[in-house]
């Protein structure tokens, strides 16, 4: 595969090079030209980054334009539908995380961008791996991982990648 990574993160995109190769760059999404032949993708990731941005509609719209025919975007996310109505918020809190998408409110910010639509959960491939750290994997047990203040309920969760990442 012909792979480019983007990052507006200084840090993030020298982390990439150092430890997988030259193939990322530092720069701003929105500063790239959709007009561009050479910038035409088979498939765009969005990993883990709509729900820290403001305008998640605005970055997808935009991805669009650099698709090639027949081109995807797969997009990730924490899952809001996996816990129950009373969790407060079971990510980072904002400023990390503005939003909190269920099933239903992704699929329809998907339908709002004009994209056709698939969906396929890893809920229980981020627990096998690890990804996830907290209390019981029920939905019917789950509490949140956070306080209102952001501070961590469980002590399992002060070594997830997520917490150390935030308090750095």
């Amino acid at each position: 595969y012909d792979a480019n990574g983007l990052d507006i993160s200084f840090d993030a995109i020298n982390f990439a090079r150092e430890n997988y190769g030259n193939y990322f760059l530092c720069k701003d999404f929105f500063l790239l030209d959709p007009n561009s032949q050479d910038d035409k993708y088979d498939a765009i990731c969005m990993l883990e980054l709509i729900e820290h941005i403001e305008d998640p509609k605005k970055y997808i719209e935009y991805a669009i334009k650099f698709l090639k025919p027949g081109g995807i975007i797969i997009i990730t996310t924490p899952n809001r539908s996996w816990y129950p109505n009373n969790a407060l918020w079971d990510s980072d809190l904002p400023p990390v995380h503005l939003t909190w998408f269920s099933e239903k409110g992704l699929m329809e910010l998907i339908n709002d961008s004009g994209c056709r639509r698939t969906q396929i959960s890893y809920t229980l491939f981020n627990i096998i791996r690890g990804s996830v750290i907290g209390p019981p994997y029920s939905k019917e047990t789950r509490k949140s991982f956070f306080d209102k203040d952001g501070k961590p309920l469980f002590d399992a969760h002060v070594y997830s990648h997520t917490y150390i990442l935030t308090n750095k």
